[in-house]
């Protein structure tokens, strides 16, 4: 489902309860952490949420509402000057098979 609305997401809980968010025009706090913004996917299912196309080549933040204990994820904020658009730790990694086609151009991740 998509929506155009902007929600502070210390009450996104209730709006969204044990779904998966795409934030777009998000503000952070000193520490990466997102206080708010615009949600263009929701869904209980992760892959309707992480699918393709991306969000007209915005920045995007990923926030899961309900309670897990898989892994936490951070958003960090990287100058657009750097060139970087997200990093991702072998924290995360872990959890999965990773496939790197450079040719294309894409990360393929498959849980283990």
């Amino acid at each position: 489902m998509i929506h155009e609305r902007t929600i502070n997401l210390e009450r996104n809980e209730k709006k969204y309860p044990d779904e998966w968010l795409l934030i777009v025009d998000y503000e952070e706090d000193k520490r990466g952490q997102v206080l708010s913004g615009i949600v263009s996917r929701h869904s209980k299912e992760d892959s309707e949420v992480f699918c393709l196309p991306a969000v007209d080549n915005k920045d995007c933040a990923f926030k899961y509402t309900g309670k897990s204990n898989f892994l936490k994820v951070y958003v960090s904020h990287f100058e657009k000057s750097w060139g970087i658009k997200a990093l991702i730790g072998l924290d995360f990694f872990r959890y999965f098979r990773v496939t790197i086609d450079y040719k294309a151009g894409h990360l393929i991740t498959e849980p283990l």
